[in-house]
């Protein structure tokens, strides 16, 4: 058990880390539109406009880390889920031995 206790330090260290960048890319992306819109983009030509509108389109959609094929994207309320789960499965396999 002593061995173990470092191994797992480290996999949640990896793992939060992992979920903090995603959780930071899905926010900083989140507001990219909207910072893009912002921009002084009334006064330039119709060809700067049609490119503003085009990255705003782009834009509306965050970026994010997927995990698990697709399945959920990594953010920190998914490392709060991760973690719950894999203490109540640990504490469900205590009662068993």
């Amino acid at each position: 058990m002593v061995f173990i206790l470092p191994y797992i330090g480290v996999i949640l260290t990896v793992m939060y880390s992992q979920c903090w960048c995603g959780n930071e890319i899905v926010d900083q992306s989140e507001k990219m539109s909207y910072a893009i819109y912002s921009s002084e983009w009334v006064d330039g030509d119709l060809s700067h406009k049609k490119l503003i509108n085009m990255y705003i389109s782009l834009t509306k959609k965050p970026l994010a880390i997927s995990l698990g094929g697709g399945i959920t994207i990594a953010t920190l309320p998914v490392f709060v889920r991760i973690i719950k789960s894999t203490y109540s499965a640990f504490t469900i396999l205590q009662r068993f031995q």
